[in-house]
């Protein structure tokens, strides 16, 4: 349950991906758990992003749709 800098790798994660998306590209996260990675994406953004979310966990699932609709962000979710 505890990833060991889990908020450092994260923060690398998404300025790293930031520094190589245009407006319009698509961002699929596989295992997105509760969509920390996407909502980042979603709010550092400067562009237009498509941002979609699979998880194999209904939990996750139901917790990431908590977050995004407190973000009122345009991210997809998708049970698989």
């Amino acid at each position: 349950r505890s990833v060991p800098y889990y908020h450092e790798a994260l923060k690398l994660s998404v300025d790293f991906a930031l520094s190589h998306l245009a407006d319009g590209d698509k961002v699929i996260d596989l295992g997105s758990s509760t969509a920390n990675t996407l909502i980042s994406l979603y709010t550092q953004s400067l562009v237009d992003l498509r941002l979609i979310g699979i998880d194999n966990s209904i939990f996750m699932i139901e917790q990431a749709q908590k977050k995004i609709r407190a973000y009122d962000a345009d991210i997809e979710l998708i049970h698989g």
